[in-house]
C-alpha cells in the first residue's frame, strides 16, 4: 500500500487498483478566509485523472471546498466514485451528485464496503457531523481522524474490534483548530496546543498504531483579525519530538507531494526542515482584509437568519425553539465602526448603545454578516477566531445563537437534530455526560 501525501488533511491512499483521496483542499483560503494553508500543494487537478474514488470526512471547509471540487475538470469528475456518510440532509450527496461524478456512495455507519477485491472502508460517524474512516486490506489497516477526537478507550476498543488487526497508519490532528484566547491571552492557545498533543497521546495509547502521521493541521490563520493565533500553534518538529518520546508509535512526517510504501523505512528530516521553514515565512505573508457591512445590511441579514433557524415571527415554533435553548438578548461590539449592537430572536438586531466591554462579542461587521448569511457561519467565526471576547461580556448569550443555527444546518431540520442526538448519547454516554453537565458554554466550548 502506497500513500501519497496531498495537503493538510488530504492523503491518497492506493492499493489493489483503488486511489483513494480524502478531504482535498489544495488552495484558496477556508472559514470566511480566515484560514489558509501552510505550505503549497504539489496536487494539480489534472492529477484527479489518477484517483478512483474521493471519500469526504466532513463538511467543514478545509476537508469539503466546493470550488476544488468544481476546479477538478469534468471529465475526470465523471470517472471518480464519491464517498459520505449518511447523513438526514444529504447536502453533500446531493452537491456532489449535481457536479457529475461516476457515483455517489452513502457509507452506513459501521459498515464495511468494498471499494476492489481485498480493499474496504467503512466510516464512523463522530457527533456534530464529523466522521473516520477505516481503511484495511489483507496486508494492511489505516484510521483516518482528521478532526475526530476518541475520549475514552471503550471507542478506541470497539473500532480495533472492527478492524480485526493491528493499525499499521493513525492520521490524526495535531494542534489547535479554533479561537483559543483574546490577543492578550497566549496562556489559553498554549493550554489548548498542549491539550491537542495529549489528545494525540491519548489517540496512540489507546488504538496503538505502528506509525503515527501527524495530519490536518497544516494551516495558519491568514487575516488580519486572527493573525495573532498563530504564535502559540504547535510546530511540526515538536509534534515530532513529542510523538517520539511519549508515544511507542514511530512518528512519520510526510510534505506535499512525497510517496511513502506503508511499512518502508523514511527518513523524514526534509519533510520537518520544510515545514519548519514554511511557518517561519508565515509572518512575512500577505494578510487577508474584509471590508466593512453597512448596518443596514445586517439588520436584513440578522432577520433573515432568525426565519431560517427559528421560523416565523410570533409563531409558537419560534418561541419554543428559543426558549428551549435559551435564547435571549446579546450585544455585538463591531470593531471595525466602534459601535454596539443588540441581537434578540423577539426584535433582531438594533442600534445599541451598549459600551465594548460589556458587550458578549467583538468581531468586525464582515465576520458578523457572514455569520447571519450562513447558518455555519458562527462556527467558522468560532474556528476562524475573527473574534474577542470583552472582559465584562458572556460569551454564552451571542453563542446560544450559533450553536442552535449550526444543528440546523448540520442536520437539517430541528427534529433530525433531536433523533441523531438520541442516537449519540445512547452511542457516546461518557461524551455526553461530560458535554450535559457543563454549566454554561464558556469560551472553552466553541464547537458544538
Amino acid at each position: 500500500m502506497q500513500l501519497e501525501w496531498v495537503n493538510h488533511a488530504s492523503v491518497v491512499v492506493g492499493d489493489r487498483g483503488v486511489r483513494l483521496i480524502s478531504d482535498p483542499w489544495l488552495d484558496g483560503t477556508a472559514f470566511d478566509d480566515g484560514w489558509g494553508l501552510l505550505s503549497e500543494t504539489a496536487f494539480p487537478y489534472e492529477r484527479f485523472e489518477t484517483i478512483t474514488h474521493l471519500w469526504f470526512s466532513h463538511e467543514h471547509p478545509d476537508h469539503f471546498s466546493p470550488a476544488n471540487i468544481r476546479a477538478i475538470p469534468p471529465e475526470i469528475r465523471a470517472r471518480i466514485v464519491v464517498l459520505f456518510q449518511k447523513t438526514f440532509d444529504r447536502k453533500i450527496v446531493s452537491f456532489c451528485r449535481a457536479q457529475g461524478f461516476a457515483d455517489v456512495i452513502e457509507l452506513r455507519r459501521r459498515r464495511w464496503h468494498e471499494l476492489a477485491p481485498g480493499f474496504e472502508v467503512l466510516c464512523e460517524p463522530f457527533p456534530f457531523g464529523d466522521s473516520a474512516l477505516l481503511i484495511r486490506t489483507p496486508d494492511t489497516a489505516i484510521v483516518n481522524l482528521n478532526d475526530c477526537t476518541i475520549v475514552n478507550p471503550r471507542h478506541a476498543a470497539e473500532l480495533l474490534k472492527e478492524l480485526g488487526r493491528p493499525i499499521d497508519v493513525l492520521l490524526s490532528q495535531f494542534s489547535y483548530a479554533n479561537w483559543s484566547g483574546n490577543p492578550d491571552e497566549p496562556e489559553k492557545r498554549l493550554q489548548s496546543a498542549a491539550d491537542k498533543l495529549e489528545c494525540f497521546r491519548l489517540h496512540c495509547e489507546w488504538l496503538q498504531p505502528k506509525v503515527a502521521i501527524p495530519f490536518a493541521s497544516y494551516v495558519w490563520f491568514c487575516h488580519r483579525e486572527n493573525t495573532y493565533m498563530n504564535l502559540e500553534m504547535n510546530g511540526i518538529a515538536d509534534v515530532r519530538r513529542f510523538i517520539s518520546e511519549r508515544t511507542s508509535s514511530r512518528p512519520l512526517v510526510l510534505y506535499p507531494g512525497e510517496l511513502w510504501e506503508v511499512g518502508a523505512d523514511h527518513d523524514d528530516a526534509a519533510a520537518v526542515a520544510r515545514y519548519e521553514a514554511d511557518s517561519a515565512g508565515v509572518p512575512s505573508r500577505p494578510l487577508v482584509s474584509s471590508q466593512a457591512v453597512a448596518t443596514s445590511d445586517l439588520i436584513s441579514a440578522a432577520d433573515q437568519f432568525l426565519d431560517r433557524m427559528l421560523g416565523r415571527p410570533g409563531s409558537l415554533a419560534r418561541r419554543a425553539r428559543a426558549r428551549l435553548h435559551r435564547l435571549g438578548p446579546t450585544a455585538i461590539w463591531l470593531a471595525d465602526r466602534a459601535e454596539a449592537l443588540a441581537f434578540c430572536w423577539e426584535t433582531g438586531l438594533q442600534e445599541s448603545a451598549t459600551s465594548e466591554a460589556n458587550c458578549d462579542v467583538s468581531c468586525s461587521s464582515g465576520a458578523l454578516a457572514y455569520a447571519f448569511r450562513n447558518l455555519w457561519g458562527g462556527d467558522s467565526m468560532a474556528i476562524n477566531g475573527r473574534f474577542s471576547i470583552p472582559a465584562g461580556g458572556m460569551y454564552q448569550h451571542w453563542r446560544a445563537y450559533t450553536i442552535l443555527a449550526s444543528k440546523i444546518n448540520v442536520y437539517g431540520s430541528f427534529a433530525n437534530y433531536v433523533r441523531v442526538r438520541s442516537a449519540d448519547v445512547l452511542r457516546h454516554p461518557l461524551w455526553s455526560a461530560r458535554r450535559l453537565t457543563q454549566k454554561a458554554i464558556g469560551p472553552d466550548e466553541l464547537i458544538p
